[in-house]
């Protein structure tokens, strides 16, 4: 099954939609787009890491 990260759906202003079959490379990809992107945007940490734990949607 396909996982997809979409950064608006974790609160951001961002159209990215990431998808990839392993979860684990998934989540490095999507921290890695947020750091390169959104360094400075004051991110809801719970909101954040309620997609992480919760939020991950089949493609």
């Amino acid at each position: 099954m396909a996982h997809k990260y979409v950064c608006r759906d974790a609160g951001l202003n961002c159209d990215v939609e990431l998808r990839d079959e392993n979860e684990e490379k998934l989540r490095q990809e999507a921290e890695e787009h947020l750091r390169r992107n959104h360094p400075t945007e004051a991110i809801e940490q719970e909101k954040v890491r309620g997609y992480w734990l919760g939020g991950w949607k089949p493609a």
